[in-house]
């Protein structure tokens, strides 16, 4: 893998905000949240670039907005997304940002296939990255569907086991606009 900075690669950083934020600000109805989230890009640094990658996510936190009403915005040869988690049932086991946040540094979890998520956990810690939410998760197929296209789709499970078909999507940080 190779590693891009934000010198060589602001315009394709930019070009990836503005899609991104078009999406985000249709989900949250705050595009003055949304759109202060632009400078983060600049504390970014270095991204891995590869397939199963992208440098960041802009990822949504609303209240009100359930994880039915976000898979509904994920199309995908013309079928919608759907969710079977209860939202109240959803924790998180990484200290989140307040408010829109960017998630960098974003693995799709190709790296991760048939791995235990506590295999993949103790991974993460050792390659100093985080375990992704499911916010995180549902943020990136709105944003990238195509990487559903070799997958059954999005899943959570409570049992430590490994599925070829499953890995664990990871990020490399977090940028909160009070971070």
């Amino acid at each position: 893998m190779t590693t891009i900075t934000t010198n060589t690669a602001s315009t394709a950083l930019k070009q990836l905000f503005d899609r991104q934020a078009a999406q985000a600000v249709s989900l949250s109805d705050d595009e003055a949240g949304i759109t202060a989230l632009f400078p983060l890009i600049e504390k970014i640094g270095k991204v891995t670039e590869g397939e199963g990658s992208i440098p960041f996510v802009i990822v949504v936190q609303k209240p009100e907005l359930t994880l039915s009403e976000c898979m509904a915005k994920v199309i995908l040869d013309g079928k919608t997304g759907a969710s079977y988690l209860a939202d109240n049932r959803v924790t998180n086991l990484d200290d989140i940002p307040q408010g829109h946040y960017l998630a960098v540094d974003v693995e799709d979890g190709r790296i991760m296939l048939n791995t235990k998520p506590s295999i993949a956990l103790a991974q993460f810690k050792r390659d100093k990255r985080f375990g992704g939410t499911v916010n995180e998760g549902t943020s990136m197929v709105t944003y990238e569907p195509e990487i559903l296209l070799d997958r059954p789709g999005l899943g959570a499970c409570w049992y430590d086991f490994a599925n070829p078909r499953y890995g664990s999507l990871s990020c490399g940080g977090r940028l909160g606009l009070g971070t």
